[in-house]
């Protein structure tokens, strides 16, 4: 960029880039009899730059052309052995004049430095807000006390407030939370097997991940075992026959185990065989009749006894009827284990229906926690699913909660917009107007009392 024009062109001294931002640069261009201050204003202007960056500009500016000037005095001393001492006079002359504008430049700027100072001074003093008479009243008897100043004052009075203002949330959450929780009187019973299931040495070793996630099989399955036990032992407890073998007989039981043995015959295979061989005789016993005994009763040979059997065995009366004695006998049978069945079923039924609230496996009462007071108000009217309804719930609680922290932003951006004023200054403000209207009021009677005179 060049200086102010002139009717000759002068010589070029420097040419700097400089860097504008957002990838944008210019060339500033200085020239002899060119001013620094005014070549930064120039370039500030055509660029639309801010104000504040001229000093340090025409400060970059100033430098650099004492540095091109040490080189061109460089540049002279070695030209000088060549060319004679003619030549560098001149370009001592050069350099002399160039140090001298430096430092007129220098000393410009210095001053211009004073003068935006001078002009931040008296702006900051134009700017200074003014003090009303009610606050010149209030201010006359008041001091910084103990403080270094007045402001040092006001901000230990802020913090003081603020710390006392913390205090009576605090207060007044503890006093809600202990509302709230004054009618919770639920203690739920916590059984023996509960507590057992993890020690406090094991809560203190094992992380409570692996606690979780860890499943108890070995003691659910004692657990079993131990009810297994109680019901053997519950079972067997009032069985105290115990048979006392003779001689004999454990003498023809050790033959046997010893015959049985060399015939390398297993004692599961001893009772298979005994249970079979029993199982023979019953049946050889069912269709055994003594000897002397011949009277064979006829069944079912009145019409009454036939009407009532055709009756009881509904549609196939009449095959029943015409088969066999065994057939029919087996045919009665199944008859009454049927309505057995059928009885025992009832049977069952009722219990259930009597008995809902014992488990069926172990036979013990089932746990029923001790509750507080129902719902006042009935919960889930839609009958939505218990994880549905537990979602919305949780959404309703969190827009509350919302709407809560918005009305609570909004009353502290208004009582921030708004002039907070204790109550002892408004007190204080109302005296000196009434103090001002007496001087007011005595005023105009003297001027009455003097005109009446």
């Amino acid at each position: 960029m060049e200086g102010p024009s002139s009717p000759q062109q002068e010589a070029l001294l420097l040419v700097t880039t400089v860097d504008i931002g957002e990838g944008r640069s210019d060339k500033i261009e200085v020239r002899r009899g060119d001013n620094s201050m005014d070549v930064a204003r120039a370039f500030v202007t055509k660029h639309n730059l801010p104000p504040a960056i001229m000093p340090r500009l025409a400060l970059h500016l100033e430098e650099n052309l004492t540095k091109a000037a040490a080189q061109q005095q460089g540049g002279a001393l070695q030209h000088s052995t060549r060319d004679g001492g003619a030549q560098q006079q001149e370009d001592m002359a050069v350099f002399h004049r160039l140090y001298e504008q430096a430092i007129a430049l220098r000393q410009k700027l210095g001053q211009r430095r004073d003068e935006v100072k001078r002009s931040e001074l008296e702006t900051i003093k134009t700017n200074k807000p003014t003090m009303s008479w009610i606050s010149s009243e209030m201010m006359k008897e008041r001091s910084s006390g103990s403080f270094g100043n007045y402001g040092q004052m006001l901000y230990a009075e802020s913090m003081e407030a603020l710390a006392k203002r913390k205090d009576k949330e605090q207060r007044r959450k503890a006093e809600r939370h202990e509302q709230e929780v004054a009618g919770v009187t639920f203690k739920p019973e916590i059984c023996r097997l509960a507590q057992n299931l993890w020690t406090p040495e094991e809560c203190a070793s094992v992380p409570a991940w692996q606690r979780l996630s860890k499943v108890k099989l070995t003691k659910a399955q004692e657990r079993l075992e131990a009810l297994r036990r109680e019901k053997a032992e519950a079972a067997v407890k009032e069985c105290t026959f115990k048979p006392q073998l003779s001689t004999g007989s454990e003498k023809l039981m050790k033959e046997r185990s010893q015959t049985l043995n060399s015939l390398n015959v297993s004692a599961h295979q001893q009772l298979y065989q005994d249970a079979v061989r029993r199982q023979q005789k019953q049946q050889e016993y069912q269709h055994w009749y003594p000897e002397e005994v011949t009277f064979q009763p006829k069944l079912h040979e009145s019409a009454m006894s036939r009407a009532w059997e055709r009756k009881s065995l509904g549609p196939e009366a009449a095959a029943l009827l015409a088969a066999s004695g065994e057939e029919r006998h087996m045919a009665l049978v199944n008859r009454l284990y049927a309505n057995y069945e059928k009885l025992q079923k009832k049977l069952q039924e009722a219990r259930s229906s009597i008995q809902s609230s014992v488990d069926p496996t172990t036979g013990r009462k089932l746990f029923q926690p001790e509750t507080g007071r129902a719902p006042i108000y009935t919960r889930n009217t839609s009958q939505l699913p218990v994880g549905e309804y537990l979602y919305s719930l949780k959404q309703q609680q969190e827009d509350k909660a919302r709407a809560a922290a918005e009305e609570l932003e909004r009353k502290r951006q208004a009582e921030a917009a708004s002039t907070k004023q204790a109550q002892g200054s408004k007190n204080l403000v109302k005296a000196l107007q009434q103090k001002r209207f007496r001087q007011v009021s005595l005023h105009l009677n003297s001027l009455h009392n003097s005109r009446s005179v």
